[in-house]
């Protein structure tokens, strides 16, 4: 999995989804525990957006479908023309129009420390 990963389910592992990839994994708690990753963001840290356009990009993990979002941030509406563009893993449920919840990746603060596994790494404007 890439450095962004949605957690899709809970049991005695955590069920993980990567956004840009679709694809599945799975983190046990020995894993966790050995190699713990900070949280880049939590719930507190949600924006509200505006789904402006949905367009399927084709790929799918189980009933998941990815689409690729245009979306405005809601405050914003009406006050500039910003729009930022994300791919998300609920293809099958968002349409244009919709007001979606997600994470504005653009203003978050990290430790470049955590992203050197990845020097190439190009994040999503908004997580979904």
């Amino acid at each position: 999995l890439g450095p962004v990963a949605i957690c899709t389910g809970v049991t005695q592992s955590l069920k993980l989804l990567d956004p840009l990839t679709m694809k599945r994994g799975e983190l046990r708690p020995e894993v966790y525990y050995k190699n713990q990753r900070p949280v880049l963001m939590s719930a507190k840290q949600l924006t509200e957006y505006i789904v402006l356009d949905s367009e399927p990009t084709g790929l799918a993990s189980g009933k998941m479908q990815q689409t690729e979002l245009t979306l405005a941030r809601a405050r914003d509406l009406g006050k500039n023309d910003v729009q930022f563009h994300s791919l998300s893993h609920m293809g099958h449920l968002i349409q244009a129009g919709d007001t979606v919840m997600g994470y504005d990746l653009t203003s978050a603060v990290y430790n470049e420390a955590n992203t050197k596994e990845w020097p190439n790494l190009s994040l999503p404007d908004v997580v979904v």
